[in-house]
C-alpha cells in the first residue's frame, strides 16, 4: 500500500524517524515540509495539503471516485 510520511523540516527527530520508516516500509515516500516543526499540517498547511495532493494524484487522480 502506499504510504506518505511527513515531517516539519525543523523538527529534527521526526525527519530522521521519518527517513528510516520510509526505508523499510515497501511503497513508502518520505516528504520534508520546509520551515515547519513538528505540527506541519497546522504551521504550513498549504504546504502539506499540496504534499499530500501531489502524492495522491502520483498514484490515483481521485479521491472517493472525484478527480483532484
Amino acid at each position: 500500500m502506499p504510504t506518505l510520511l511527513v515531517a516539519g523540516e525543523l523538527d529534527e527527530k521526526y525527519v530522521a524517524i521519518g527517513k528510516e520508516m520510509a526505508t523499510e516500509m515497501p511503497n513508502a515516500e518520505f516528504g520534508v515540509i520546509p520551515g515547519a516543526g513538528h505540527a506541519a499540517q497546522v504551521e504550513r498547511p498549504a504546504e502539506t495539503a499540496e504534499r499530500v495532493r501531489a502524492f495522491i494524484v502520483a498514484r490515483d487522480h481521485t479521491v472517493d471516485g472525484e478527480p483532484l
